[in-house]
């Protein structure tokens, strides 16, 4: 499972995949050719790809691993993760994200200080 959230929706989703053959996180730097493709766009997307870089690296990967060397990935401002899967993954809403200001309280590091 990957959660994802959505800044424009102020919402966390779920994407749930199966029968998962490999999957990579990485920056931007690593998926310089699908951002190029999609630079005009200005969006970070959710798409389905293939015939790109890594599938050309790890060819009996993406034999195995997909549907007909289709993988999916899940694209943010930061990160993006793309999951070779036989199949289409299901996705759940979550919740809502209420807006904060300032930093979030984590209870493990405001422990860590007293």
């Amino acid at each position: 499972m990957v959660r994802v959230f959505s800044e424009k929706l102020e919402a966390v989703y779920q994407f749930h995949f199966y029968n998962v053959g490999a999957f990579r996180v990485l920056d931007e730097h690593g998926m310089q050719e699908i951002i190029e493709a999609l630079q005009e766009t200005n969006t970070y997307p959710t798409l389905r790809v293939r015939h790109h870089g890594w599938s050309k690296e790890s060819p009996l990967s993406f034999h195995i691993g997909t549907e007909d060397g289709w993988s999916y990935v899940i694209m943010t401002g930061w990160d993006c993760v793309e999951i070779l899967s036989i199949s289409e993954p299901l996705v759940v809403f979550e919740s809502l994200v209420e807006p904060q200001e300032g930093p979030l309280p984590n209870p493990f590091l405001d422990a860590a200080k007293h």
